[in-house]
């Protein structure tokens, strides 16, 4: 299997790992390799942060001298969100469900107060009959 068959079965956070590895470097010897800060560079490896084409394209050159192969820098982005980005964007349309059950519900609530003044209105018409009833029958009683 060629370098580049192997990293491309891997998620980008691995890739990353991989050549890491590979190389025998620590995250920050690997970003000073490639001039990235340590920090940046375990972003990539969690996962937190996507890599830009400028560190993609240097992540490349670097991958491809080490494995002796000639590695594309597409290699090293995803088209794929990271898992931050992932979530945000769930939380972004978690966000537009609510907005348009919450139109649905003032909508919805729009047509129940009628009803529920039709129903305050029968509920007291009942009253009255039931105490018309209950004073009849009383009256009846008495008779």
């Amino acid at each position: 299997m060629s370098a580049r068959e192997e990293l491309a079965s891997l998620l980008l956070p691995q890739r990353i790992t991989h050549v890491i590895s590979r190389a025998g470097l620590s995250q920050e010897d690997f970003g000073k390799a490639i001039g990235a800060d340590r920090p940046r560079v375990n972003a990539w490896v969690r996962g937190r942060s996507g890599i830009s084409q400028e560190y993609a394209e240097k992540i490349s050159a670097y991958a491809s001298t080490l494995y002796q192969e000639d590695l594309p820098w597409t290699l090293f982005v995803s088209d794929r969100r990271t898992p931050l980005e992932e979530a945000a964007a769930q939380l972004a349309e978690t966000g537009r469900i609510l907005e348009e059950a919450g139109q649905s519900v003032i909508g919805l609530l729009g047509e129940l107060m009628p009803l529920l003044r039709q129903q305050a209105e029968l509920v007291a018409q009942m009253r009255t009959l039931v105490a018309e009833l209950q004073r009849r029958e009383a009256a009846n009683g008495d008779a």
